[in-house]
């Protein structure tokens, strides 16, 4: 219909985008061969005798759908979302409203990825992890429910993308954004889907009490994951409790026990020696997140606002010094990268005080909403003994927050 009476009614259709390119690839080559017959007739002989279109009859559509699959695998690789997609495609009714709902979705892989989890969680799987294609092959009916699967994936979606959060709650996540591994999300993603809605307007609905006890949730999420971040500083270490957490959650049944059920004898002593001596590998900025959040006197709308502005880590003791200071240089080497030494602080206001000295930058700690940064600005220098007084406050905080894993008898 397109080529034999150009016949276009949607100019953004994959199609018609191809159609028109070739129409302009024709023209380029006509104006090449200044619109020679001959060359040209030359060129439609040789597609003719050398290019072959090979039908191929098929008795389903997942025929169809798997003999897609294994012929493109010879050419450019798809992802796993476009043979999701191409799957749900043949099966709805509506293409259009269908296209248009998937377009409204954003890195479907990652979507994907929670909704297996969310699957998993409800058939009560909490074996080992298995790749997307072949947890949602054809075969496995996986993907059979196009409306109950498109739902989820909406309500996934809009829960990756924005909902109305409190304070703590944003918080919180935040600081498990920079966890080193992502399986911290699936229990709070099956939360999420189990007991929030999509109302009228789109907008994700969460009941209060849920609200409440989803806060309980995420906080000791954050407890777990980085008690065993820094103890193991290996994602292995928590994936067996991600998936327990999230099918008991999926089954109502006592979700939480499942993080204290999974502290080892020892594990503690091990975490206690690594935060004293700063040696958290990659949950180092998470933990210094976490220490602003335990700060009594902060207000957490400050808070989010200020991690939402783009913080970054300041060295209170800056990493460039001059020789023209108070410091020992073996002392400040010593102390430099220490939590007593370091404060999260808000990007425009860490550029504007450079690496200048203490008394310099105190100006600008004023101005910040981090309760841990205006601290600093009671102090009238800031000496090797104010670096070791603060670490010592910081990890009080630390093992104050996560002193429930302490006496843990497994």
């Amino acid at each position: 219909d397109v080529i034999l009476h150009n016949n276009i009614t949607n100019n953004n259709s994959r199609i018609i985008v191809n159609y028109k390119l070739f129409c302009q690839k024709i023209s380029d080559l006509l104006n090449e061969y200044n619109s020679s017959s001959d060359k040209f007739n030359k060129f439609i002989l040789t597609l003719l005798d050398r290019l072959v279109i090979l039908p191929i009859h098929c008795e389903s559509e997942d025929d169809a759908l798997t003999i897609f699959e294994t012929i493109n695998n010879r050419g450019m690789s798809l992802t796993d979302s476009d043979i999701f997609k191409s799957t749900l495609y043949s099966k709805t009714k509506d293409k259009e409203e269908f296209i248009s709902a998937w377009n409204d979705l954003e890195n479907h892989e990652d979507l994907f990825r929670i909704l297996m989890h969310i699957r998993r969680a409800d058939e009560n799987e909490k074996g080992r992890e298995i790749g997307l294609r072949t947890f949602f092959n054809i075969k496995s009916g996986n993907l059979n429910n196009i409306d109950s699967t498109m739902n989820s994936l909406k309500l996934i979606n809009k829960i990756s993308q924005d909902w109305p959060k409190t304070n703590k709650i944003n918080i919180l996540w935040f600081i498990l954004e920079t966890y080193p591994n992502y399986y911290w999300k699936f229990p709070l993603y099956i939360f999420l889907h189990k007991y929030g809605k999509l109302n009228s307007e789109g907008i994700y609905e969460l009941d209060e009490d849920k609200i409440i006890e989803f806060e309980s949730l995420i906080e000791e999420t954050v407890k777990y994951f980085f008690f065993k971040g820094v103890v193991y500083n290996s994602g292995t270490a928590v994936k067996d409790t991600s998936f327990s957490i999230s099918a008991a959650i999926a089954h109502n049944q006592p979700y939480l026990d499942e993080y204290k059920k999974n502290i080892k004898p020892g594990e503690w002593t091990v975490f206690s020696s690594h935060i004293t001596a700063t040696d958290t590998g990659r949950c180092f900025k998470g933990l210094l997140y976490l220490t602003a959040y335990l700060n009594p006197k902060q207000d957490y709308a400050e808070l989010e606002n200020a991690f939402n502005s783009n913080v970054h880590i300041e060295h209170i003791l800056p990493q460039k010094w001059a020789d023209n200071n108070d410091w020992d240089k073996d002392c400040a080497l010593e102390k430099l990268n220490i939590f007593g030494n370091k404060v999260p602080f808000e990007w425009k206001l860490n550029i504007s005080a450079t690496n200048a000295f203490f008394g310099k930058k105190k100006e600008k700690y004023s101005k910040s909403a981090i309760q841990d940064v205006q601290d600093l600005t009671n102090l009238k220098e800031w000496t090797a003994e104010e670096v070791d007084s603060r670490h010592k406050k910081l990890l009080k905080r630390l093992t104050t927050f996560f002193g429930s894993f302490k006496n843990l008898k497994n």
